[in-house]
């Protein structure tokens, strides 16, 4: 697996990202935190690390790899921040392995997928390979995904996130992490949890539901629940130090 280690003041922050992404999506979040350690990498058949083969993308696989990365770089002070398909591996990580985090950032997923993106996903696992003739127009798609991100945001990102390819740019992505993704229910996971939990809300996601986030409240009062204003899917990129902020208060619980 491909990561990033910056020593710094523990504990150290394990940043998870989300499917169709890479450890790249969280760069305007690092430089908020120029003083924290921080642990980022990119998730089997995301980014510069290797494909499953045969495909295995269960939430299980990405759990198996954040403890296989802790485990390689010798860290067990930390906390756990996870986006999207990224805060599912998270939630089943701080639940099932050892050592534990100190708290978790759960940001932006419904802990129980509804069918529909499931199957959004497994219909577009063709498309993945699209070769796109220029960064700008794979931007444009992808800005309109969540225009709360300035557009010159999401080309930096996306052009750490493409490959030069015959005709053009392609994602560094495997198709099977779309065809065959297979999400857990982490809802038990998240309510058996006995640390600090932030869960966190991008304010026009078309990801985590108003519905589903009340649903969440509802079923864990001990947590924080923060909404970030201004921000869709990708709150890291749209408003990066109001996320830093959720962080900064999840390292503060940690230290009381």
């Amino acid at each position: 697996m491909k990561f990033h280690h910056r020593e710094g003041r523990q504990p150290t922050v394990v940043l998870v990202h989300g499917n169709s992404s890479s450890s790249a999506v969280w760069q305007p979040l690092i430089r908020c935190l120029p003083d924290q350690a921080v642990l980022s990498f990119d998730l089997r058949g995301h980014g510069e690390s290797g494909w499953a083969e045969p495909p295995a993308y269960s939430t299980k696989d990405y759990a198996d790899d954040i403890g296989e990365l802790l485990d390689r770089v010798g860290i067990d002070d930390f906390i756990l921040v996870g986006h999207s398909n990224g805060a599912l591996s998270s939630a089943y990580f701080a639940a099932r392995h050892q050592p534990s985090p100190k708290a978790l950032v759960y940001i932006d997923i419904a802990p129980k997928v509804p069918q529909a993106q499931i199957d959004y996903f497994h219909a577009r696992a063709s498309g993945v390979s699209r070769v796109w003739t220029s960064l700008d127009k794979l931007t444009s798609t992808m800005n309109a995904a969540d225009p709360t991100v300035p557009g010159a945001l999401f080309m930096t990102y996306l052009a750490d996130f493409a490959e030069a390819v015959e005709g053009g740019i392609r994602q560094k992505l495997d198709p099977q992490t779309f065809g065959a993704w297979s999400p857990a229910d982490v809802w038990a996971d998240l309510e058996s949890l006995d640390i600090p939990l932030f869960l966190v809300r991008g304010e026009t996601s078309r990801v985590l539901s108003r519905e589903n986030a009340e649903e969440m409240q509802s079923r864990m009062p001990k947590a924080h629940f923060e909404v970030i204003d201004g921000a869709g899917h990708f709150l890291m990129l749209a408003q990066p130090e109001s996320l830093a902020n959720v962080i900064r208060a999840a390292l503060s619980a940690v230290s009381e």
